[in-house]
C-alpha cells in the first residue's frame, strides 16, 4: 500500500523532508503515488531503523537476564 507521511518530528535524519512518500512495494520515492494513503502522524517522532525492539528478559531466562 502506498503511503504519504505528514506532520511528524524527524529523529536521526540528516536534512529531513517535510513529507515521506512510500510506493506500493515499500520503497521511499520522491513523489506520492496516485493511490497513496495519507497518514497524519499528529506530531509523533519518526526515526529510521526501529523495528520490533520489544523483548522480555527475566532472571535465568536468557544470557542477558536481569539479576
Amino acid at each position: 500500500m502506498a503511503l504519504t507521511l505528514l506532520n511528524f518530528v524527524p529523529m536521526g535524519l540528516d536534512d529531513p523532508p517535510a513529507s515521506i512518500h512510500i510506493d506500493d512495494s515499500g520503497i521511499i520515492v520522491p513523489k506520492p503515488a496516485g493511490n497513496a494513503r495519507v497518514v497524519d502522524a499528529g506530531g509523533a517522532c519518526l526515526s529510521p531503523g526501529w523495528c520490533d525492539l520489544h523483548v522480555h528478559i527475566w532472571h535465568g531466562g536468557t544470557d542477558i537476564s536481569v539479576r
